[in-house]
């Protein structure tokens, strides 16, 4: 089986008239329905912000991994190539 490559996953966004930011928005909204989720990027760069109450607790890099999971496809074909996060709780963003 051939491996999805940056250029299959934007064939594809394309075909569905959507953006990779509205995408990994949609990916991270689904996988945290609780968080208030932005993100702003352009080519295969990223900077993404959540605010979640789920993080209580959570060290940084769990956070983090939480955030990744979701589009870890688009970094392994190619797709994303520079990620930013930046994971807080409602508490620690003010």
């Amino acid at each position: 089986m051939r491996r999805k490559t940056a250029n299959d996953y934007n064939a594809a966004l394309k075909a569905r008239g959507r953006g990779m930011v509205e995408d990994i928005q949609s990916r991270l909204a689904e996988a945290l329905p609780n968080a208030e989720i932005a993100v702003a990027g352009e080519g295969g760069r990223c900077d993404i912000r959540v605010v979640c109450d789920e993080f209580e607790g959570v060290s940084r890099v769990k956070r983090q991994q939480r955030v990744y999971a979701p589009i870890a496809d688009l970094i392994a074909s190619g797709a994303l190539h520079a990620v930013t996060i930046k994971a807080t709780t409602r508490a620690e963003s003010r």
